[in-house]
């Protein structure tokens, strides 16, 4: 028995695969074939103040949106702008004051799932000078010599625009004054201090404000003018003084006022010599001597009054002596003071009889011992 194998059908089989993959495969890249045209169409418009850019975003001949599109200036992005239905936009990039040299403007959009990132880009170059700017300062009309005034102004560009961050300079007729250095704010302006010289004459006194200018822009600068009233503060002479005498002290506001007699006069240009009010001049020195005479006084005024108190007790009797019998005793009144020889014996006679008789010889002495003196009562 002879069995046949039909192969007419293999082939048909192997096309129906692979149409399915091919299929499989188209239906995962349509957008990206579908975009292979998407282009930003633009126009760019160079003048001094900004670049104008206006266009069409498109997908091949059609023009789609909305999208958005950044805008970008040397690849630092600016702004942004969205595009209309049809794929329409239109922008503007503003430059800055003082740009010069080549640059780059583009129009940069990110892409979608459907469309890839695309972006169009210009070259320009800027030849222009440098900005012209305008210092205005302003300050007060007149100062005396020594005076602090506030100088203030501002730093502008001839179309109007704030300078910041500019550094501005102060001088005077002695030079430059580099305590009076300030910098512009965010719109351009300023403020500063400037002191007025001590040894400034009377007068009209002239103080410049500079801007040293800075890439893309100009120097300016700008002036003050006070009218200067001069005010010499007198520092006084010191004058004459007598030399000290042991007369009683005076008080320090005595002594400034009056001079001493004796003294030379003062001169009738010296202005008076003021008091010192000041009670922190004491010094150590005197403040230990005015201690220590203070002690010695005390010391004197307690022993004065324990003088008193002992010559009061001996005159009220609080302070008599005993004799052998126990009487009290008598002082010997003091013999007064003779002219003569015969007056002194006399007087030494009345003496010798109030005495009492000596013993006999042979007789002995009373043994009895002396009685003790009492003390003198305490002041207790």
């Amino acid at each position: 028995m002879i069995t046949r194998t039909s192969t007419a059908s293999t082939p048909r089989a192997q096309r129906a695969w692979l149409a399915l993959l091919l299929a499989c495969v188209l239906a995962f890249l349509p957008a990206n074939l579908a975009s292979a045209d998407a282009r930003i169409d633009a126009t760019f418009r160079v003048s001094d103040a900004q670049v104008a850019i206006s266009g069409r975003l498109l997908d091949g001949a059609d023009g789609i949106g909305p999208h958005v599109l950044l805008i970008g200036l040397d690849d630092v992005e600016v702004g942004r702008t969205t595009t209309s239905g049809s794929g329409d936009f239109s922008a503007a990039v503003p430059l800055p004051a003082g740009l010069s040299g080549r640059h780059v403007v583009s129009v940069y959009f990110a892409g979608t799932e459907a469309l890839p990132p695309v972006d169009a880009r210009h070259s320009f170059e800027v030849a222009r000078g440098p900005v012209q700017t305008t210092l205005k300062a302003s300050g007060p009309a007149e100062a005396i010599n020594g005076d602090v005034i506030t100088i203030s102004g501002s730093l502008t560009t001839a179309a109007g625009a704030g300078v910041a961050g500019a550094g501005i300079a102060i001088s005077d007729p002695s030079g430059n004054v580099p305590d009076s250095y300030t910098v512009s704010g965010g719109d351009g302006a300023f403020s500063t201090l400037y002191a007025v010289p001590e040894d400034q004459a009377e007068g009209s006194l002239t103080v410049t404000v500079t801007y040293a200018g800075a890439t893309g822009f100009a120097t300016s600068s700008g002036s003050v003018k006070l009218a200067v009233r001069r005010m010499d503060v007198q520092t006084p002479s010191p004058s004459p003084t007598a030399s000290p005498t042991p007369s009683a002290s005076v008080s320090a506001s005595a002594t400034a006022s009056a001079p001493a007699i004796g003294s030379p006069s003062l001169s009738p240009t010296a202005p008076p010599a003021e008091a010192d009010d000041d009670p922190s001049v004491l010094s150590p020195v005197a403040i230990a001597l005015v201690v220590v005479g203070g002690s010695a006084i005390l010391a004197l005024a307690l022993v004065a009054f324990k003088g008193s108190v002992s010559r009061r007790q001996i005159d009220d009797g609080e302070m008599d002596f005993f004799d052998e019998a126990g009487a009290p005793f008598t002082p010997v009144p003091e013999a007064p003071v003779s002219d003569g020889p015969a007056q002194n014996l006399a007087a030494s006679r009345a003496v010798d009889d109030d005495r009492p008789a000596e013993p006999a010889a042979g007789d002995e002495a009373d043994p009895a011992p002396r009685p003790a003196r009492r003390a003198a009562p305490s002041d207790d």
